[in-house]
């Protein structure tokens, strides 16, 4: 839908008549700063990812899973 949209207003403008879009997105609610600041870099990861794989990627993470496999490591940490 993001791509569509980018092509719809630089096909209008005369800019392009193609568009390549690339993105990579986490899906889910920050509770605090430190959730927020892991989606961030998750998201950043993502869009790396998505450019390294070819043109019109998009890659996703749930952040419920992400947050899951945090708590998973900080317990493992702990009890080391």
């Amino acid at each position: 839908m993001i791509k569509k949209h980018l092509e719809e207003i630089l096909i209008e403008e005369g800019s392009a008549d193609r568009v390549n879009f690339s993105g990579g997105y986490v899906c889910g609610n920050a509770r605090l700063n430190d959730d927020l600041r892991l989606m961030m870099s998750q998201a950043d990861a993502n869009l790396y990812k998505a450019k390294n794989t070819g043109k019109n990627r998009y890659i996703g993470t749930d952040y419920s899973r992400l947050a899951a496999e945090r708590t998973d490591r900080n317990t493992v940490d702990i009890l080391k």
